[in-house]
């Protein structure tokens, strides 16, 4: 009957929207997946910057001066 057939077409639709739907919660999570690790990464970066930061200020340190009697000396 056509009522059947109807119906039986709304479901197919149904079970379609819904397989389509469940495919993009998928790739969602595979963003979310992606983008957590993008995260991970930059905060691994940006604490290597902090310890590149402070390596350099100790090794510049080294060549501060200071005003002495003879002229400019090693800061101490």
């Amino acid at each position: 009957s056509a009522s059947a057939e109807e119906m039986t077409a709304g479901m197919d639709n149904v079970a379609h929207s819904s397989a389509e739907i469940a495919e993009q919660i998928g790739h969602m999570n595979s963003s979310m997946d992606e983008q957590g690790r993008m995260t991970e990464s930059m905060a691994a970066t940006a604490a290597d910057l902090v310890r590149l930061s402070e390596e350099m200020e100790r090794s510049v340190a080294r060549f501060r001066v200071a005003t002495g009697e003879t002229g400019l000396v090693p800061k101490k």
